[in-house]
């Protein structure tokens, strides 16, 4: 359609924006829990496990443009109540607002910033009222309009550490300006200051350019492309009232920003830019109908599909949710009283699990009968514990007390068990006596000792363990001793024991052999604990203190077998048939007896075999040698035991297996192959041409006249050169194996393969000169020598989106209509290649039932941005039928 002028249409769009929301007075940002509209909370619970969910406005607005929100989702139960608990952020953007105090920012940056604090320090606060703290809860963000570049800002920055959106699982923007809006861009600043913003706003919303359109300048935008998964973005578009004297004035500025070629629009943002477009991973929900910036805050109406805005909005939240699990009672253990005298104890008890919530009541009930008993209420809670001292308790009297607790969730602990316990008598006090792991202690347990009586107790350590550390009232009072005395006892104590390994502990030392498996003599030295001496007879253990070293030697032979090795734990340990080992554990260590043979490498000559020298192999054994040629020459065969037919041929490796005698392994080696290659050369003419060839063939061609064919070894780098010109002809290129390889007379080829190379002359190089009409370029953009025969190609490019390419002239015939792009073929001469564009024209005649558009070119279908849209599809002239009483939006796009 036919374009307003930029800025005229610029200035109506902002000087009606400046109208459309409501005024608030100047002061700093707050953030508070949200209300109804007559002040109450809205949500007056705990915040518990529910989620923190921020609503943020956006420019020349406050909170009460989410009193709807608020209405909707906390005037009856819900799952969004349920899950979730509101909270509001409100901060000044209007020019009447803005003073020195930097604490009242006026740009996206320092709101978010502002925001991001106000998020921290909630989370340090107590979560009962009046403050309703975050109980380190994860947030969810509502936001309008400005308000979403706010909080990007926001989850974009680093707090105490951290990015922002750390601590955020959702945004949910409705109507942001993600890429900005062109009117923030257009006209200039006394069109800019006719939208009574301060200057910085102004900028934060300045078009980013994402669709190409480069028309009104660009911004970088909000950094916070790692943060796409976590955003919902909602957009609408508003269709005006085409009369005069409008309803909205949505009704002036959306046109207004269609004639910026943006007419999908809520009034002032564009749907892409509301959107999101263009941004991977952010999930986008487009409302239903006529809706302008302002009414999709309030509810009335459906998602695109038919869904209630604020049904799907309840779902976008309910996604970030865990699943409800059913509500579990604590589990409380009584434990054992502590501190018992003669007229008092103190009452233990382990909370192993709260359930669900958190413990809001712990008790004891206690009695020296039957229960029931008397109860203590309000135990106070402390981590996984609670106790409580009991006094005026009757002395030596005995009690049996539980416990109880109850959560968040109002269950208390299903099962409770009973414990019991004895008041000291009169004048006496109460012992616990304790060992610990490895070892035991007498006495042990609790018991009543007089006052001033002294107590010993005997300590004892398991096997390979002894006294550590004697403990009184958790305090070390003695290191190591296997008696401690508490003298002059004049109150309960608690004494433990605690035990380390002994140094003076053993080990065993198991001996065995193989082939025979048992009745092998073996000389030792020392003698064991259990009274072994000199030589013993496989198999038998043997016992010996830790850090002993023990000498053993084995028989020479058994059976006429010699001794081949020593096996430690499965691992080899030696080979000589005496040795030692020290007693740092337990051991297995057996004798090997087994026969071997000798086998002996031989190299031929020209080449060596590794290993070099006769070697031992077990009896079924089996060994390997390697064969390593000089230079020029490779492996030939192997032969075994002189035979004279080979067992291998032509491999760097042989392996003899299942040896059974003495046997003999010989290599042998010869010349290494000579590879050659052949390159062939032709021309084109094929006649009179000669080339030049550095080195010679293997039969001392040098070069000479064409076509020849050369015979070179494998790998040889080869130089050949052609001459400049033949009989009036000029070189023109060198081919290898029939493609395009240099345009150099003189080329270097390797003999890797068999190859052939061709030389090819004629007339040229010639000129070709591109040209470019007005109002367009062409690339490359200066003339270009071109070979005999070859091809080029050159594209055009409009000097902006509203010139195409009209046609491309060679030598001024025209050649091709249209096409970005052109391919002279077969050049044979100097040639001139014109491309000229054309500007498309469109007009609008109003017809008593509709309007007559004409046009250059042919309309197309505009795919982008979607919309409520009719378009206009064909060749000119189109005919568009409406009438006055019928809302209509067409689009059209050349």
């Amino acid at each position: 359609m036919k374009r307003i002028g930029g800025s005229a249409a610029a200035v109506w769009l902002l000087s009606l924006w400046m109208v459309v929301l409501p005024q608030h007075s100047s002061a700093g940002p707050t953030f508070q829990t949200a209300k109804f509209y007559d002040g109450t909370e809205a949500d007056s619970q705990e915040i518990g496990n529910r989620i923190p969910l921020i609503f943020v406005h956006g420019i020349r607005e406050d909170a009460t443009v989410w009193q709807s929100f608020i209405a909707s989702f906390w005037r009856s139960p819900s799952d969004v109540q349920n899950n979730f608990k509101p909270y509001v952020f409100q901060y000044a953007t209007l020019n009447s607002d803005i003073t020195s105090d930097p604490s009242d920012p006026i740009d996206v940056t320092g709101i978010g910033v502002s925001l991001g604090s106000f998020i921290q320090q909630w989370y340090s606060m107590p979560t009962s009222a009046p403050n309703y703290g975050f109980n380190g809860n994860k947030v969810v963000i509502i936001s309008h309009s400005y308000g979403g570049l706010v909080s990007r800002s926001m989850m974009a920055n680093y707090f105490q550490g951290h990015l922002g959106s750390a601590n955020v699982s959702l945004l949910i923007t409705l109507a942001t300006p993600h890429h900005g809006t062109p009117a923030a861009n257009a006209g200039g600043d006394a069109a800019k200051a006719l939208i009574g913003l301060y200057p910085n706003i102004d900028t934060d919303m300045i078009w980013d350019c994402y669709d190409g359109n480069s028309t009104f300048g660009c911004a970088t935008g909000i950094p916070s492309a790692t943060d796409y998964s976590k955003i919902v973005a909602y957009g609408s578009v508003y269709s005006p009232i085409p009369i005069i004297g409008n309803n909205s004035v949505f009704d002036y500025s959306g046109p207004a920003l269609c004639a910026l070629d943006y007419c999908a629009n809520d009034g002032i943002v564009p749907l892409g830019s509301a959107l999101f477009a263009n941004a991977p991973g952010v999930r986008q929900r487009q409302v239903a109908g006529s809706c302008d910036h302002d009414s999709i805050c309030n509810g009335e109406y459906n998602v695109q599909g038919g869904i209630p805005i604020f049904d799907q909005i309840a779902a976008d939240l309910m996604t970030v949710v865990p699943p409800q699990q059913p509500n579990t009672p604590p589990s409380v253990q009584t434990t054992q009283a502590t501190s018992v005298t003669s007229s008092g104890a103190t009452l233990n008890a382990t909370i192993s699990s709260a359930g669900t919530g958190s413990i809001i009541d712990a008790r004891f009930e206690y009695t020296s009968g039957t229960f029931p008993g008397t109860v203590i209420y309000s135990v106070p809670a402390s981590g996984s514990t609670f106790s409580y001292n009991l006094n005026n308790l009757a002395p030596n009297t005995a009690y049996t007390y539980h416990a109880y607790a109850k959560n968040s969730a109002g269950l208390w602990n299903q099962v409770v068990n009973n414990v019991s316990f004895t008041t000291q008598p009169q004048g006496s006090f109460q012992i616990t006596a304790t060992a610990g792991a490895n070892g035991t202690m007498s006495p042990s347990g609790t018991f009543t000792v007089n006052a001033g009586a002294n107590q010993t107790f005997t300590a004892s350590g398991n096997s390979g363990y002894a006294p550590d550390q004697w403990s009184v009232d958790g305090s070390s009072v003695q290191s190591g001793g296997s008696t401690y005395t508490l003298q002059n006892i004049q109150a309960s104590h608690s004494v433990s024991m605690s035990f380390k390994a002994d140094t003076s502990q053993t080990h065993t030392l198991a001996l065995a052999s193989s082939n025979p498996s048992q009745g092998v003599t073996i000389a030792i030295s020392p003698g064991d604990l259990n009274g072994n001496n000199g030589g013993v007879s496989t198999p038998i253990t043997l016992r010996y203190n830790a850090g002993t070293t023990v000498s053993l030697q084995a028989a020479f032979s058994v059976n006429g077998v010699p001794f081949r090795r020593w096996t430690i734990d499965g691992a080899q340990y030696g080979t000589s048939f005496a040795t030692s080992l020290s007693m740092d554990g337990n051991h297995v260590l057996t004798a090997v007896y087994l026969a071997s043979y000798a086998v002996t490498p031989v190299a031929g000559a020209n080449g060596s075999i590794s290993p070099s020298t006769a070697q031992e192999v077990d009896s079924g054994g089996s060994i390997t040698f390697t064969a390593n040629p000089a230079s020029g020459y490779v492996v030939d065969s192997w032969y075994v035991d002189g035979n004279q037919n080979p067992v291998a041929s032509g491999v760097a490796t042989f392996t003899l297996n299942s040896v059974a005698n003495n046997r003999i392994v010989t290599v042998t080696f010869k010349s290494s192959p000579v590879v050659t290659h052949t390159l062939t050369l032709n021309s084109s003419p094929n006649t009179g041409v000669i080339a030049s060839l550095n080195p010679p063939d293997n039969s001392g061609n040098s070069g000479g006249v064409l076509p020849q064919t050369l015979t070179y070894n494998a790998n040889t780098n080869i130089t050949v050169a052609a001459p400049l010109s033949v009989g009036g002809n000029n070189f023109q290129k060198w081919q290898l194996d029939g493609q395009d390889f240099s345009t150099s007379f003189s080329i270097q080829v390797t003999s890797d393969s068999d190859h052939t190379l061709t030389a090819f002359f004629g007339p040229g190089p010639f000129a070709v000169t591109p040209i470019a009409g007005i109002n367009g370029t062409i690339s490359p953009d200066a003339p270009q020598l071109v070979n005999n025969g070859s091809n080029i190609t050159f594209v055009a490019t409009g000097a902006s989106i509203h010139y195409g390419v009209d046609t491309w002239f060679v030598n001024n015939a025209a050649v091709q209509t249209n096409g970005s792009s052109f391919t002279l073929t077969n050049v044979t001469n100097n040639a001139v290649v014109l491309v000229t564009f054309f500007t498309p024209q469109m007009s609008f005649v109003r017809t008593p039932t509709g309007m007559t558009i004409t046009f250059t070119g042919t309309l197309q279908n505009a795919s982008q941005p979607v919309g409520p849209y009719i378009d206009i599809v064909g060749p000119s002239p189109q005919n568009v039928s409406f009438t006055n009483d019928v809302k209509a939006f067409f689009r059209a796009r050349q």
